[in-house]
């Protein structure tokens, strides 16, 4: 006999996607997320106990993108949305906007996950990172290399004006630091080797791949926060239609061909856009696996894995800079 709940119905099996989730999210901060796929409700908590909320709109099939429906979300469109897998939950939310003054709010892309690496020696591998930075003047990006080496104790950067393999970066623009276990599970800490701590971040496993993760704020500069990402360095690109979100609050579908990476987004005042990109690869000395893309002064990045894939906008141009959009290949 099935059993059954106290008022004579069968009683539901909960949906296994339900919980516990750590948040790294394009604004820059890392959270704490709960959700419930049978309520349809997710409650996001900041380190001081803050929360945002918001509900879910189930989608039609199992696999599809849940709607978002927020007090938050003021604009006449809702460019909020999400993706869920086993451990893993991709997409976008309102938050606070960086060194807002009153705080006002806006969907960023984010990623939760509650398979992080806890093994130190799985940390290892080579990753392909973009970062957004956010301060009180504006924002930044970077893009890069990083490889963890040694059993998972010691990360190589390549923090130079090019884009280079580790293997290959200027000697002078070698950084090495080493990695500890943090308090908190999952989490590593990266410190100089002049002693300084630098910053702590995670190794999510996403669809059975190592995806790197940081988010919070400086621990060097009061008022900054960043965001990381990376996915672990691949020899091709491979064609692949994509679903996501960018730091710019829209909601994005992307196609990625070998020659171009086409996107298509939704505004929060409901206008449409749509940019095709030409795409190079990074020549003998860039990262393997990550495009480029130049047009007239504008500059982008490109990046995927199994199940992600990601669009930086180049440092230090007006336009790109801090530009970051954030996909699930379908």
């Amino acid at each position: 006999m099935l059993p059954t709940a106290s008022g004579g119905g069968v009683k539901a099996t909960p949906d296994t996607r339900n919980g516990d989730f750590k948040f790294f999210a394009g604004n820059g901060s890392r959270q704490a997320l709960k959700i419930d796929f049978d309520q349809l409700i997710y409650v996001v908590t900041d380190n001081a106990g803050g929360t945002t909320s918001g509900t879910l709109v189930k989608p039609s099939a199992p696999t599809g993108r849940y709607g978002v429906s927020s007090a938050l979300v003021t604009t006449p469109a809702s460019t909020s949305g999400l993706f869920a897998f086993n451990d893993t939950v991709v997409g976008a939310v309102p938050m606070a906007v960086p060194n807002s003054n009153p705080v006002s709010y806006a969907a960023y892309p984010f990623i939760a996950s509650r398979s992080l690496v806890t093994t130190q020696a799985n940390l290892d591998g080579i990753y392909n990172r973009f970062r957004v930075d956010a301060t009180a003047s504006g924002r930044d990006s970077f893009i890069g290399q990083a490889q963890i080496s040694g059993g998972g104790t010691l990360m190589t950067q390549c923090l130079d004006n090019g884009i280079y393999r580790v293997e290959l970066c200027p000697t002078a623009s070698v950084h090495k630091s080493t990695i500890s276990a943090d308090a908190e599970s999952g989490m590593w800490n990266l410190t100089g080797l002049d002693g300084v701590f630098l910053g702590r971040f995670a190794i999510a496993r996403v669809e059975g791949e190592n995806v790197y993760l940081a988010a919070g704020g400086s621990p060097t500069n009061a008022g900054s926060s960043s965001f990381s990402v990376g996915f672990p360095e691949g020899a091709s690109w491979a064609a692949f239609n994509g679903t996501g979100w960018s730091t710019n609050a829209t909601m994005d579908t992307a196609i990625g061909a070998a020659a171009t990476f086409s996107l298509a987004s939704t505004a929060p005042t409901g206008a449409q856009m749509s940019t095709s990109y030409p795409l190079v690869d990074m020549g003998t000395n860039g990262p393997r696996g990550m495009r480029e893309s130049t047009n007239g002064t504008d500059r982008y990045f490109f990046m995927r894995s199994g199940k992600l894939e990601a669009m930086v906008g180049a440092r230090g141009n007006a336009n790109t800079a801090g530009f970051l959009h954030l996909g699930v290949v379908n």
